[in-house]
């Protein structure tokens, strides 16, 4: 079967596209972050994510008289979002403190952002950078024991992780 000129060129631009859309796919999965505009977190073939946000966070947490402060560990060159998130679709940092699994009556005293350097539809994206305390007020009818912080991890160039809840213990 002879191929018109016009349908075997149409068929060689679009393998071109896919292995273009496939070495792209797979320098990021390489490197284990996902451009922020990402339609799929990255998963393996069981569904479990691969890489998400606390590849670059970790989360201490410690009694400071009758609050806790939580403090965000965040590698060089990563950020999370303030709380609140200077933008509605972006991903606040929030703390929850548990007595076991149970979430208590706590309420968290989000300091304020830095200036990421980064601007989206003209506001300045406010961040917490590494070492960032967040001191939690909580109610004194059960004895806190973990947190539990949601954060979503981006880089400098503007790649973000998925999303990911990190538990620690109370010391």
């Amino acid at each position: 079967m002879k191929l018109s000129k016009k349908y075997t060129i149409g068929i060689v631009i679009i393998g071109a596209l896919l292995a273009g859309a496939a070495i792209v796919a797979w320098r990021y999965a390489e490197r284990g972050v996902l451009p922020s505009n990402a339609i799929a977190p990255l998963a393996n073939s069981q569904g479990s994510i691969l890489a998400d946000s606390s590849r670059s966070v970790s989360v201490s947490a410690h009694m400071n008289n009758k609050d806790v402060e939580v403090v965000l560990h965040i590698k060089k060159g990563w950020h999370v979002n303030a709380n609140p998130a200077t933008l509605d679709y972006l991903i606040p940092t929030t703390v929850t403190v548990l007595n076991q699994e149970r979430p208590l009556h706590a309420v968290a005293h989000y300091p304020p952002g830095h200036d990421s350097g980064i601007a989206i539809d003209g506001k300045t994206i406010w961040v917490y950078e590494d070492m960032t305390r967040i001191p939690v007020s909580v109610a004194q009818t059960e004895a806190p024991t973990r947190v539990k912080v949601k954060v979503q991890a981006c880089n400098d160039q503007g790649i973000c992780l998925p999303p990911a809840d990190i538990s620690t213990g109370i010391d």
